[in-house]
């Protein structure tokens, strides 16, 4: 297995003034997962036809694309002496994240030897950072990948977490249908830095129901919740044939657009798979700590393993 390198993050924001009011620890809301008939006249569960688990033409493709990954030199050739580079792109949540996960990795035999982990998520990086093709946002990608000796023409996989960091708004569906068409942008983006990208995993985000309640506050619930639905709506328009986001053929401008483990949940209330966020998973409400970045990287790490698609690539 490769050597795998961590970047050093501020795991949270600022602490949670406990004298401020809190939000109730439940929102009443249910996770996509388990919803049985709709919210606000919207179908539930990860993808159409009211499923949890990929279909039809998708799924034979989803099966075809995780098969058709190997090891690329640094030109995209195959060598089977390359490396399958696995990137995360999102803000600092999705860099814990990334770095609990590689951490997990090193030394476990079950995974390929061939995949090479690089945290390229960064602080404060929101969707329309990456859109507007900042220059400082990219500028940091190309130097991560240079020091984690990556090349953009490996990078097959990737964990893409993203939110509009920028909007305030709770409307129901214009900001879910709003982040959607940003998310498009982004990874058609993606596609044309990393030619070779092949599969998005999306994961959408754990609950902030735990955040002090502020005015100023643009992650505080229900905009948490609704990421989910961006990011369902988002693999729902591939899948319906969405020309923007055409994932194969002679000429794919994104990769195959599918669910990772899906991470909300109504605080401490388990979900219908046993899976719940603690007040004790965080400090400040949004970030993940340690005992919460253990809980998702596990999470995670279990998924590549055992996942019917995701194993094909990720497991030895």
């Amino acid at each position: 297995m490769a050597s795998f390198f961590l970047i050093s993050c501020n795991k949270s924001a600022d602490k949670p003034d406990h004298d401020k009011e809190v939000r109730d620890y439940h929102s009443g809301l249910v996770p996509l997962t388990d919803i049985d008939t709709n919210y606000m006249g919207y179908p539930g569960k990860l993808f159409p036809g009211n499923s949890n688990t990929p279909t039809g033409e998708y799924a034979n493709d989803l099966q075809q694309i995780c098969s058709d990954i190997k090891p690329l030199d640094e030109n995209g050739h195959f060598n089977p002496f390359g490396k399958v580079g696995f990137v995360s792109v999102g803000p600092s949540t999705s860099l814990i994240m990334m770095n609990a996960l590689i951490e997990k990795m090193q030394g476990n035999k079950n995974i390929n030897p061939a995949i090479w982990p690089v945290p390229l998520g960064q602080g404060g990086m929101g969707i329309n950072q990456l859109i507007t093709n900042s220059t400082l946002f990219w500028d940091t990608v190309a130097m991560k990948l240079q020091e984690f000796q990556l090349s953009p023409n490996q990078i097959q996989v990737v964990y893409f977490e993203e939110d509009d960091n920028e909007n305030y708004s709770s409307a129901f569906p214009e900001r879910p249908l709003d982040v959607k068409e940003k998310l498009k942008e982004g990874l058609q983006l993606i596609k044309t830095k990393f030619p070779n990208v092949r599969v998005a995993y999306i994961l959408a985000r754990t609950t902030t129901i735990y955040m002090p309640i502020r005015d100023d506050n643009k992650q505080q619930e229900p905009i948490a919740y609704y990421l989910g639905f961006a990011d369902k709506w988002l693999i729902e328009d591939q899948i319906n044939g969405d020309p923007g986001l055409a994932y194969k053929g002679d000429n794919p401008l994104v990769p195959i657009i599918t669910w990772g483990p899906y991470q909300w949940c109504d605080g401490d209330k388990y979900r219908s798979d046993g899976f719940n966020w603690l007040r004790t998973d965080t400090d400040d409400g949004l970030h993940p700590n340690d005992q919460g970045s253990d809980k998702l990287s596990t999470m995670f790490l279990n998924f590549l393993l055992n996942d019917e698609y995701a194993k094909i690539w990720f497991a030895k």
